[in-house]
């Protein structure tokens, strides 16, 4: 998806993605013309300690994975929540980890987002927890008096 906004940060590039980052990820590459941002499940882990449990991954894919990322111009935009999105396996002895979804943008993005967050929250009946993407930073509350309402007032 391409979005305009030309009237406050111009045009941006979204991609929500599901499967295998190598060839999808090259083929949607188109240079750094655009800002982009590119989200989802990317049935992939970058490094050893992004799994818990179950046989180790290959590090030839975890490379692979990284260098397609680098060729893209793209980096991990980072985390806050549960450190694993992925879940498979309700007993101790069965349960398998990994942090397979993520977001990632290039350098023109993070330039017009620099306050982007993903946070990773609980998920309930899927194996993978949901990613909220927040563009903005969150606002600070003002601590202010309390508003009090008395019965009487509807009377006046």
């Amino acid at each position: 998806m391409v979005v305009d906004d030309s009237d406050v940060r111009g045009t941006c590039r979204f991609t929500s993605f599901y499967g295998s980052p190598y060839a999808a990820l090259r083929n949607l590459y188109t240079g750094e013309r655009f800002s982009w941002f590119f989200c989802g499940d990317f049935n992939e882990i970058m490094y050893g300690f992004e799994k818990n449990e179950g046989l180790p991954k290959d590090e030839r894919r975890m490379k692979l994975f990284r260098n397609v990322l680098t060729d893209c111009s793209l980096v991990d935009v980072g985390f806050s929540g549960r450190w694993f999105t992925w879940e498979r396996g309700n007993l101790p002895e069965t349960n398998i980890c990994e942090r397979l979804d993520r977001g990632v943008a290039n350098e023109k993005w993070m330039a017009m987002f620099p306050e982007i967050t993903i946070q990773h929250l609980i998920h309930s009946f899927f194996d993978h927890c949901p990613l909220l993407v927040n563009t903005k930073k969150a606002e600070q509350w003002v601590k202010e008096k309390a508003f009090r309402f008395k019965a009487w007032w509807t009377i006046e």
